[in-house]
């Protein structure tokens, strides 16, 4: 007759750990950010304190929008077209960053998941990340 011990499979090593770098999570900016809110900036510049064109908000908000667009450009459909013209009137990065999710399917649906996986991964410099499940808040830009 088996004793109970016997019947139990045997214990197995545990698989090496894997050599992978943890991923990082993209996070939404904060809906404001420390950055001055748009009408701010406009009454300046209308006023004559600085100039629309040197702020680097908007700047870095141009470029981004661009980036995001040409993601698209060599797909030719009527999502793609109707996608990019909601990319061009996005009016801050956390707009941006709630479409990645549409471009990133219709890249797939296009070409490939890892077409759309490689060319989103660039964006994300564009967004704060950490690590999941860390619990620290994401580092405010």
């Amino acid at each position: 007759m088996l004793s109970h011990r016997a019947s139990r499979p045997a214990h197995r090593a545990s698989p090496e750990p894997a050599t992978t770098p943890p991923r990082l999570e993209v996070c939404p900016p904060r809906p404001f950010g420390d950055e001055e809110p748009l009408v701010k900036r406009l009454w300046r510049s209308v006023s004559g304190h600085a100039a629309l064109q040197d702020d680097p908000v908007l700047q870095r908000l141009r470029a981004a929008r661009e980036e995001f667009s040409a993601v698209l450009d060599d797909i030719a459909d009527r999502d793609a077209h109707f996608l990019q013209q909601r990319l061009l009137h996005c009016r801050s990065l956390r707009e941006l960053w709630h479409l990645r999710s549409e471009i990133f399917y219709l890249v797939a649906r296009h070409h490939s998941q890892q077409e759309a996986q490689a060319r989103l991964a660039p964006l994300n410099r564009y967004f704060p990340t950490r690590a999941p499940g860390s619990g620290f808040a994401p580092p405010d830009f």
